[in-house]
């Protein structure tokens, strides 16, 4: 389900998602590695959300973690 997710998000362009996934393939990683990442970024940004009841912030997307900060800030 996941991997269909990712690959919708591939598909539509123009989100935060599918420019990170074009990163990863700008770097020299294979479409099925950064496929299968995108899909860990999706699960990552979800889970985020549904601990900390927050709302999807784009601008979070593909930040790192930092330490201390509250969890609506981890993806």
């Amino acid at each position: 389900m996941i991997l269909g997710a990712a690959k919708s998000a591939i598909a539509s362009k123009g989100n935060v998602f599918a420019d990170q996934y074009q990163r990863w393939l700008n770097e020299g990683r294979s479409p099925w590695i950064a496929r299968r990442n995108l899909a860990r970024s999706l699960a990552t940004v979800m889970w985020g959300m549904w601990k900390s009841g927050s709302v999807f912030d784009p601008s979070l997307v593909g930040k790192p973690i930092s330490v201390g900060k509250k969890l609506t800030k981890a993806y």
